[in-house]
């Protein structure tokens, strides 16, 4: 996994988690993050985690750390308990999407941003607005004056420079503007008792949608006019995936990998095995120039002979 801006992140061809993949997040990332957060807090190093009862979440995860007591929601709660599922995600996508659309609006209504971009006109046939945003055909004029056309290819330029980095750069702001009250409200079915009632700062999905609606129809370009909530909430929507593709896909990644595991621990074998007759044959010829009576001279360069050639041996099989 990679990580940018606190965020992990890791390509995937079929783009959900899997059991591979949460078992090297919760090694390598969540347990030293956790504990790291307990210490700075001056908690005890005892964790609490609740994990979504999904086909790519590992259930070999429970008991895998002794400091990480790991829990498993009930099947088919996610959307009466679970807390991200609550409100927390969707209210994050739709403030990334304002975000991007702010940017956008500021990117077409730069007008030297336009001239630069003009000279880089590309070919590409199709003005994306989005993932799974459809266009029309009508234009909205900015504020200030410019073509459709012009709008389009500032559009069109400014998803073709849209990156990872800038996708989680976006990521990173929206979680952030996410208020404490917002968090615990979605937490409020899941510990009603441990909860504070209070909500007065607390960020309704509805206020977001048409905020990132408006974001959106601000934009001088084809299609954002018409641009609504149906439209907008196709975004909060995950890619449908089927439970019986999750587990065949898992399956296939833990054979991978426990194959990989099993060459390695082959390729172990061997060098052990190999370091270990080197070190029978130098005690043999080390015998074998004691009871002959040779020179400790000789025996050392022999020695570094040796030494030199089981580096050059050991160098081949690390690389």
């Amino acid at each position: 996994m990679n990580k940018l801006n606190d965020i992990y992140w890791a390509s995937n061809v079929k783009g959900y988690m899997n059991m591979v993949l949460s078992a090297e997040w919760f090694d390598n990332h969540f347990v030293p993050d956790a504990l790291r957060k307990c210490k700075e807090l001056n908690l005890d190093g005892k964790v609490l985690l609740f994990m979504d009862n999904a086909p790519g979440h590992a259930r070999y995860l429970i008991g895998r750390h002794p400091a990480v007591q790991v829990e498993f929601l009930p099947p088919n709660t996610t959307s009466v308990i679970q807390p991200l599922d609550q409100e927390i995600i969707a209210n994050v996508k739709l403030i990334y999407y304002k975000n991007i659309y702010d940017k956008m609006r500021e990117v077409t209504d730069d007008q030297e941003e336009l001239k630069v971009i003009q000279e880089e006109e590309s070919d590409d046939d199709e003005l994306l607005l989005g993932p799974k945003l459809d266009t029309a055909d009508q234009p909205r004029p900015s504020q200030q004056p410019q073509t459709a056309s012009s709008a389009i290819i500032s559009v069109r330029q400014f998803w073709k420079n849209f990156n990872v980095k800038n996708a989680i750069d976006y990521m990173t702001e929206a979680w952030k503007s996410i208020t404490n009250d917002t968090i615990k409200h979605a937490w409020h079915p899941l510990l009603p008792d441990l909860v504070s009632a209070s909500t007065g700062k607390r960020q309704h999905k509805t206020n977001l949608l048409r905020e990132a609606v408006e974001a959106a129809r601000n934009i001088p370009a084809p299609g954002f006019a018409d641009v609504d909530e149906a439209v907008v909430c196709e975004l909060l929507e995950p890619d449908e995936t089927s439970a019986e593709e999750m587990i065949e896909d898992n399956e296939l990644d833990v054979m991978a990998e426990e194959e990989k595991s099993t060459e390695t621990e082959e390729e172990k074998i061997v060098t052990a095995g190999y370091l270990s007759r080197k070190i029978t044959d130098l005690a043999q010829m080390k015998n074998y120039l004691c009871e002959t009576g040779s020179s400790e001279s000789e025996w050392n360069n022999n020695q570094e002979e040796e030494e030199e050639e089981d580096y050059f041996c050991l160098e081949d099989l690390v690389t």
